[in-house]
Parts: C-alpha cells; sequence; structure tokens
C-alpha cells in the first residue's frame, strides 16, 4: 500500500480515472463553444464542449487487484469532483512534436467545515492535463488524443456542428491513445465498437476478458458512464474492476436515510467486561455534516477527504436515581452515500449506536470483507453476515478467541448490541436495553419488614430501598466457575444483564431496644429470565448484608418461571412441582420439603423456607431456613388500631391489633401466616395459623388487645383451640398453653371471632415471640387458653422479664 501511495503524479493522474460508483444518474449541461483544437483546416472543426470554470462530479467505485498474488490492495468509494482551471494551446511530443488543445482541471474537495458562508471546494494540488486534443492534417495518424495518461477519457471533443462523433472518437481513441499505451500502461484492446443512438464506445479484448464501456453526453463530451476491467502496470501487474457515473453534484449525504430523529430516546445496558454494568440513556439532538479524513481511499499520496453525515446525541448513565448526562454532544453514527459507517487508522466515531436504516448487505460487504480487513491491516482474517430482521456481522480471528460482533436492527439502524470479546473475556458489550426492563411491586424508598430464620434462631429485620443499579454476568463463566453445578439454559443468552435494588439493612437488637445498620447491599436482582438472580438466590449477597432470597419477583412472574432457577436444586430434591402460586419441593429419602408461596398479581412472596443441603452434601448437611414479610406500624400515644394482613390465612377475615399507650415512637411488627416460620412441626392437632409479633418497647404500653374474626367457614363453636409458644423454655420447641390462662380469651361465638387481651402494664424494653393456634374438634367442658406468660406480668416486672424472648443476632440466611 505505501507504495501505491507514493507514485509519480503522472501515475496517480492515471489511476485516478480508476473509480466506482454506485449512484446512477444523468447529467445535462448547456452546449459548450470552447476553442478550437489547432489547426485551422478545412477539415478540423474539433472543439471541447466544457469551458473554463466548469465544475465535473463522479461517484466512483474501484477494486484494484495485484494479479502475481490474487490480493485485493485497494478497494474503495468516493466523489471525485475536478474543476476545469484552463484551456490553452499547447506544443508537446505525443506520437510527435505536435500543437494540442490541453484542459487542464484540480481535483478538489468539499470543505464543510465551519457555517454555510465558510463551506466552499477546495483544491488538493495545481492544476494537471485533464485532456488533449490535436489534428494534424500531414501527419500519418491525423487526430491525437490523450486522457491526462488515465485509461478512461473524461472529456471528449465536439465536431464543428456541436455534436459527439463516437463512430469516429472510438478509432481516433484505438489509434492515439489505447495503443501507444498498451505496452507498458495497460493491455491491448484488439475490437471497439460505437453506439450512435446511445453515445457509447466499448473497448474489448478477446482472449482476456478485459473491456471498456464508455457513455458520453451528446452535446457536451462529458463522461457520463464508464466501466471496466482492465490490466494496468503499477511496478506491478494490476487489474482494475471499475465505475464511474456522472451525477448533479458533490453532495453525497443526500441519500442517506436514518431511523432517528431529533428527540429520540433509546436504551442501553453497557458493561465494560466486569461484572458491574451502566444504564445508558441516548438522546438524539442533531444531524450535521463533517468531513473526515479517509485513508486507504485512492491514490492520493495523502488522505483524502470525505464528507459523513454525523449524528449528535447526549449520553447519560443512570446514577441509581435519575440519568445524568456525562458525554454531550457526541457523535453516535455517520454515514454517507458510500460508507453505511466511518472507520479509520486515525479518527473513529467514539460511539456506534446508529447506522442509516438504507444500509444494504452489499454496503456491509463492500466496507467489510476478507481483503479490507487485510488492506486495514485488521486482527481479523474472517467475516460472518447475517441478514434476516437484522444484520449481524462478526469480525473474528481464527487462529485466536479475538472477535467483534455487531447487530443492527434494519428498519431502524439502531445497534441492537456490540461486543468486543478477546482473551476469554468480553472486553466491551453494550445491547438495547430489554433483559433489565423488570419492575416489582415496591418503589425507592420503601421500607420492607422481614423475618428471617434457622435452626441457630431468627432475627428481625428491615430493608430500605435505595436506589438501582445494573449487573453483568457471562453464564458460562458462571458455570465455569460453580464447577458444573450451575449450567446454562438452552435458549438463554450466555452474556446477560440483571437489574437490582440495592437496600440500607438494618436489623433490630433486642438488648436495646433499636434498629441497628447491618448493611448496604442487593435487595432483589432479576432480569426477564431469572426472576431471581441465580447468585442471589443461592449465592447470598455477600458481606454487605441483605436477603437470602428476595421477597418479591418481577410483575408478571409467577411460581411457574422457578423452573429454571430451582432445576439447579436437581440432585437435592427428587419431587419437583411448580404452580403459578405455589412451589414444592421434596426429596423423598428424608422427607426434606422447601415450599415458596407468591402472589402471582403483585410478585409479593408470603413465605419462602424449608430445608436445603450443599451440593454435595450429606444427609448432616441440611439446613433450614425462612424468610416471610412483616407489616409495622408506628403506635401514636392513645389508642392505636392496626390491621394486619391476612391474606395467607383463608379461614380468617379480619385481624387486628388494638393498644393503648401514653409512649410515641414504638414499631408493632406483625406476621400472620398459615406456614410454619421454624424447623420444627406442632403435631398435636391441626395448626389454624402461626403469629410472629414484635413490640420494639412496651414502656408506657398499658393494654394490647388482638381481635380476629373468623371466616363463616370455620364456626368457631365447633372447635376448641389450643395456643402455642415458640422457645418460651429457651428449649427450642413448641410449649403449649396451660388451661389456667383462659381469662385472657374471649369468644364470641356469634361473631365467630377470638379477642386476646395482654396486659402489659408496668412492663418496659421489646417484645417479640412466635405464637401458633391449633384446633381440634369441640369438647365442650374444654376451652384451652393461651400461655404468652403474660399473666405472671401481673406478678411482678422480673417474672415479666423471663417471659420475654430475646432471639440472638445470627448471620443472614
Amino acid at each position: 500500500m505505501n507504495n501505491l501511495k507514493n507514485r509519480t503524479k503522472s501515475t496517480v493522474i492515471i489511476l485516478l480515472a480508476f473509480t466506482a460508483a454506485i449512484n446512477l444518474s444523468v447529467l445535462f449541461t448547456s452546449v459548450k463553444a470552447g476553442p478550437y483544437v489547432p489547426e485551422e483546416h478545412a477539415y478540423n472543426g474539433w472543439h471541447w464542449g466544457v469551458d473554463v470554470g466548469d465544475e465535473l462530479y463522479w461517484e466512483v467505485e474501484m477494486i484494484l487487484t495485484n494479479t502475481s498474488n490474487g490480493e485485493v490492495t485497494m478497494m474503495f468509494k468516493d466523489i471525485w469532483i475536478y474543476n476545469i482551471t484552463s484551456i490553452e494551446n499547447v506544443t508537446t511530443d505525443w506520437l510527435g512534436v505536435n500543437e494540442f488543445s490541453q484542459v487542464n482541471a484540480t481535483q478538489c474537495y468539499f470543505n464543510v467545515t465551519g457555517d454555510i458562508s465558510e463551506q466552499e471546494l477546495e483544491s488538493y494540488d495545481d492544476p494537471m492535463e485533464f485532456a488533449l486534443f490535436g489534428y494534424n492534417n500531414s501527419d500519418t495518424i491525423k487526430h491525437k488524443y490523450r486522457a491526462g495518461m488515465g485509461v478512461a477519457p473524461y472529456i471528449l471533443p465536439l465536431n464543428g456542428s456541436n455534436n459527439l462523433e463516437v463512430d469516429v472518437l472510438d478509432d481516433i481513441l484505438k489509434e492515439s491513445f489505447y495503443d501507444p499505451l498498451s505496452p507498458d500502461r495497460f493491455n491491448q484492446f484488439n475490437g471497439f465498437t460505437s453506439g450512435l443512438s446511445t453515445n457509447s464506445i466499448s473497448f474489448t479484448n478477446s482472449s482476456d476478458g478485459y473491456y471498456l464501456n464508455l457513455v458520453y453526453g451528446a452535446t457536451d463530451g462529458v463522461a457520463e458512464y464508464a466501466e471496466g476491467y482492465m490490466m494496468v502496470e503499477m511496478g506491478e501487474q494490476m487489474l482494475l474492476n471499475f465505475t464511474i457515473q456522472r451525477v448533479l453534484d458533490y453532495d453525497i449525504t443526500d441519500e442517506i436515510e436514518w431511523g432517528v430523529t431529533i428527540g429520540d430516546i433509546f436504551y442501553y445496558d453497557w458493561t465494560g467486561g466486569s461484572t458491574s454494568a451502566y444504564d445508558v440513556k441516548v438522546e438524539v439532538i442533531n444531524f450535521a455534516d463533517v468531513l473526515l479524513p479517509k485513508s486507504n481511499n485512492g491514490f492520493m499520496e495523502g488522505d483524502t477527504y470525505m464528507v459523513f453525515q454525523a449524528v449528535y446525541a447526549n449520553l447519560s448513565v443512570w446514577d441509581g436515581f435519575e440519568y445524568n448526562v456525562v458525554e454531550p454532544n457526541i457523535i453516535i453514527g455517520y454515514a454517507n452515500n458510500f460508507y453505511f459507517q466511518y472507520f479509520d487508522d486515525v479518527v473513529t466515531a467514539n460511539y456506534d449506536f446508529v447506522y442509516p436504516n438504507s444500509t444494504t448487505k452489499e454496503d456491509i460487504e463492500f466496507m467489510w470483507n476478507s481483503d479490507t480487513l487485510r488492506i486495514w491491516d485488521a486482527p481479523f482474517n474472517d467475516l460472518v453476515l447475517i441478514e434476516n430482521t437484522n444484520f449481524e456481522f462478526t469480525l473474528r480471528n481464527t487462529y485466536t478467541d479475538f472477535k467483534v460482533n455487531n447487530i443492527i436492527d434494519k428498519s431502524t439502524g439502531i445497534v441492537q448490541s456490540f461486543l468486543i470479546f478477546e482473551h476469554g473475556y468480553v472486553q466491551l458489550y453494550y445491547e438495547i436495553q430489554h433483559q433489565t426492563l423488570v419492575e416489582w411491586d415496591l418503589e425507592i424508598g420503601d421500607v420492607v419488614y422481614y423475618k428471617q430464620n434457622s435452626q441457630d434462631g431468627g432475627m428481625y429485620m428491615r430493608a430500605t430501598a435505595l436506589f438501582t443499579v445494573s449487573e453483568f454476568a457471562n453464564l458460562t463463566i458462571w458455570e465455569v466457575e460453580s464447577g458444573g453445578i450451575f449450567t446454562t439454559i438452552p435458549g438463554q443468552p450466555e452474556l446477560q444483564f440483571f437489574k437490582a435494588i440495592i437496600a440500607n439493612f438494618e436489623v433490630f437488637d433486642e438488648e436495646t431496644g433499636t434498629w441497628a445498620y447491618f448493611g448496604t447491599g442487593k435487595f432483589l436482582d432479576a432480569n426477564i429470565y431469572w426472576p431471581i438472580s441465580p447468585y442471589t438466590m443461592f449465592g447470598g449477597t455477600g458481606n454487605s448484608g441483605g436477603t437470602a432470597p428476595p421477597l418479591f419477583v418481577p410483575l408478571g412472574f409467577t411460581g411457574e418461571d422457578f423452573e429454571n432457577l430451582l432445576a439447579l436444586l436437581g440432585g437435592m430434591f427428587d419431587v419437583m412441582t411448580f404452580a403459578e402460586d405455589h412451589v414444592f419441593l421434596r426429596n423423598s429419602t428424608n422427607n426434606k420439603e422447601y415450599d415458596t408461596y407468591l402472589d402471582p398479581t403483585s410478585g409479593r412472596i408470603s413465605f419462602m423456607g424449608g430445608w436445603m443441603n450443599i451440593p454435595g452434601g450429606d444427609d448432616t448437611t441440611w439446613n433450614y431456613m425462612s424468610i416471610y414479610p412483616m407489616y409495622n406500624e408506628t403506635l401514636r400515644s392513645g389508642t392505636s388500631h392496626i390491621s394486619f394482613s391476612s391474606d395467607d390465612v383463608s379461614e380468617i377475615t379480619v385481624s387486628f391489633i388494638e393498644i393503648i399507650t401514653n409512649n410515641t415512637g414504638i414499631e408493632v411488627v406483625n406476621a400472620l401466616s398459615a406456614y410454619n416460620p421454624i424447623d420444627t412441626s406442632i403435631t398435636d392437632g391441626t395448626v389454624l395459623y402461626y403469629n410472629d409479633l414484635l413490640i420494639t418497647n412496651t414502656t408506657g404500653l398499658t393494654n394490647l388487645t388482638f381481635y380476629i374474626k373468623f371466616d363463616d367457614s370455620f364456626d368457631l363453636d365447633s372447635f376448641n383451640l389450643t395456643f402455642w409458644a415458640w422457645n418460651m423454655s429457651g428449649n427450642n420447641e413448641w410449649s403449649a398453653a396451660p388451661p389456667e390462662t383462659t381469662d385472657m380469651f374471649v369468644y364470641d361465638y356469634a361473631d365467630n371471632s377470638l379477642t386476646i387481651i395482654f396486659p402489659l402494664s408496668g412492663s418496659s424494653g421489646p417484645f417479640s415471640i412466635i405464637m401458633a393456634v391449633t384446633y381440634i374438634s369441640a369438647i365442650p367442658e374444654l376451652i384451652p387458653g393461651f400461655p404468652l406468660l403474660m399473666t405472671f406480668g401481673f406478678l411482678t416486672v422480673g417474672v415479666f422479664a423471663l417471659i420475654m424472648t430475646h432471639f440472638k443476632k445470627v448471620k443472614k440466611l
């Protein structure tokens, strides 16, 4: 390539004619009556159909191939602009010393830099020979023509009647131009024809297949179209494939069609290859033509200059709360009529987010193929291009893992994804946002109370949703790092983005009666494929605290969507049932179970718990864990009426707590559930419900009344109730209430309700308890009561303290 660029200017003139273009248009200029060519003779009426100051424009396309090795050494498209600077009579040696009329021209480019008043054509260099023509009646060859030493004449002279005589000029060109140059410039033609009605001339070589087809304007002699396949000498023999098309002007961005307009906004998930990712917003703000250097685009000794239309945008990044502009007024796409994108070894686009929606497969194949990759010294030796509703093209190095993949929506031109992969890892990846388009039934700022239990104890937690972040995962790497425990799911993409809600976590300290900071970390984590990120589900949230697993799935997900997630536990459970609102797992050998209950409408998980084993563990490594939401209310001084959800217990229609206190800021945290929160079952009777209750401070609290109204399907008069408390003895067991505490419970059989009265006057500090109620068919003479041990509160404060349940802190589940 460097040898080609450093050739003499005479060689440059030759090669300027070897061009190609894909746009077809026709230009007819007014008739020119230029200077007659020497000499004055009755048979010489030849003159030029162009005048000084004329500007001529051609779109060109050219492919240059080395005949010795078959390699393409140049492949480009361009607009060539020539300004006729002078027409003069000269005497020069061409087939003998003769007097000629010579047309000189400069090659120009359109400089769009600056405002409109400053935009103009500028020349690359000094004027050079564009064409010359002479007539000498006394010579053997009377008519002599030369096209600046190029292979395709740009202009031909007209006769005295201002007409183009192609039937005369075909022989003139063959005799005075192509034959003299064929020994050392380009191939020999052995045949030629002309078409009077089409103003065309064709040259052929019957043995090698070389050809040149020319079409000219009948009234100005300017080349309107040319195409050819020729051999030229350039130090080495080269094969040229080229086309030339005359156009009306030098605007090479007028055919560009963008699928975006000013004000359009689109979003990307973006990663530099780590697990962190960014939520990127791109807003189109402007379109403008720009002038850019273009190397490997012709035979100029330096770079050519080419106009591209640029799409400008503001690029913003989500900071967890809002989008902030981090890159204002950046260019997100370049294109012109020849190239669907801008690429150069000197200047490249900052970000490629858009391409013209007028891009064709041929446009991509012309710019990116095995030949141009070699010309650019690109580190790729292969290209794969797939066309459907998208264009997907991948540049690869088949000897390494280095590849660049680009997917473009054909209808909009918007990049759907872009990937750079090397050294076994993603170096850069961004895709149009779709995997992270998930929402939960939760807003930033919401506070969620919940309880985590294990066989070692439990802890009351609360999470305050702070902001959202994005994450990136290579599932193949997950699989490798898991040792094969995690396997990629067929049909899912290998590269995935996740959306996560980061929360501030607090744990309740029952010694101080306060909420203590526990950490900041992921609270919810999902994408369109996973209701809960596998890492979050089974890997926890690291050392920063949090919930494992979360208490919400994104809206639109149900229990049936847990199948891929929990399929990872196939070696642990042999029975798996997935329904919309319930997931059931069971190990039939040891009768270990795990349940998840959720509301498919809101995605809220009402209970998740049971037994889990570590991968490869034995029967001794099973661990119990449970997590469930709790509902809180902050008390005011006076009487507070607090309603708590009882949706999970079908037998209960209404449940509330009424508290009288002269204190403020006290929180009542409660969960009423049909599911056992701990790892020990109650075997006596049928469990009606479980209740987990926390009062953060009983100081000033004089009365607590717990009211439950049963559904008509549960006839209170038909059953005897037994009340239970967990771990009241400190032995991790359920304790049943003795009969003598029955005066704390008021049954209203007409209302089908139960009221439990807790006398807490004189107590202080926090209070927590897990209760349960079971029932059997009614035995009239027995009405069991409940042992909250509050009865001892009537005796002494010291005895009351014995009934307080102080759960030790445990590490998060």
